[in-house]
């Protein structure tokens, strides 16, 4: 269910911030042209990298479980929003449909979102505002160059060798290299980081 001042995106990619190492998920529009970035926890990117991948695991992750819980009762997840940016901080809402067709509107952390998204397969969508501040430009890069994809600011791109955030893409990584990333996670790495 997409209201007026909203525009679809897809996930585009999951990326780790050279800078910080953290990961990093880019939502894209269809022309190519709105693209956000959105940092996430480890323990958010390891769930979207093994619903994306398929990696099963011995137990359900927290957002498998959502979905079960969600299907047992009959109900349908019909969209998410990022609906708003303060103070740094991305603000989304998961869109649920239930059973007798009522519509529940939830607050949730856009990784989160985007993590059950991926998994029931529903529209991801963000409002204009959010897309306004946070779109940055893409910038593609050869593979024979060897360097990595950098964003720029589309209002800032006189400023954009200061402002410039490189990214290391680890969306192509195959099962089993995830695999190995998953069995070396330990408690310390998803602890939050100030």
């Amino acid at each position: 269910m997409k209201e007026q001042n909203e525009i679809q995106v897809w996930f585009h990619g999951l990326m780790l911030d050279s800078l910080t190492q953290s990961p990093v998920v880019i939502l894209r529009d269809s022309s190519g042209t709105i693209n956000i970035p959105i940092w996430i926890g480890m323990a958010e990117a390891t769930s979207i990298a093994t619903a994306l991948k398929e990696i099963p695991s011995y137990r359900p992750l927290t957002h498998d479980f959502l979905k079960n819980v969600i299907t047992i009762f009959n109900g349908t997840v019909e969209a998410v929003c990022i609906t708003k940016i303060e103070d740094g901080t991305f603000f989304a809402e998961t869109r649920l449909r239930s059973k007798d067709n009522i519509l529940y509107v939830i607050d949730c952390r856009p990784s989160d979102g985007i993590a059950l998204a991926v998994r029931v397969n529903c529209p991801i969508y963000v409002s204009e505002e959010v897309a306004k501040q946070s779109s940055v430009r893409l910038e593609p890069v050869g593979e024979s160059s060897g360097e990595e994809p950098s964003t720029k600011s589309e209002s800032n791109e006189s400023e954009s060798s200061d402002a410039e955030q490189k990214f290391l893409s680890i969306q192509k990584l195959d099962k089993d290299k995830w695999k190995e990333i998953l069995e070396k996670l330990s408690p310390e790495d998803f602890k939050h980081k100030h």
